[in-house]
């Protein structure tokens, strides 16, 4: 018997940080099927969460000496719009693409 676990951190965690825990993630505003909205359906687009770390985590003192900053510009986005938009959802054993999330 495998682990089991909750959709959306499964994805999260093989497409975007392998070493999350289920409390870390926080679904972006956009997103209309997030776990958290207790809906009957749950997207599991990775993009539609963030990963929220809490300062415990933080090793401190933080040493910040051997970093150089460069004046940059800023992005324009930091995700593509192609992932924002889009919920994917599982129900039973497919998983379904929903049409384009309102902003």
């Amino acid at each position: 018997a495998g682990k089991k676990g909750f959709p959306h951190v499964i994805y999260a965690r093989l497409w975007r940080w392998p070493d999350l825990h289920k409390n870390e993630l926080k679904h972006i505003s956009v997103c209309q099927y997030a776990f958290d909205l207790k809906c009957d359906l749950v997207c599991v687009n990775p993009y539609h969460y963030e990963r929220v770390i809490s300062p415990a985590q933080i090793p401190y003192p933080l040493d910040i000496s051997g970093l150089t900053i460069y004046q940059t510009a800023p992005p324009s986005r930091l995700v593509k719009d192609e992932f924002v938009h889009d919920c994917v959802q599982i129900e039973g054993e497919g998983v379904t693409r929903v049409g384009r999330s309102q902003t």
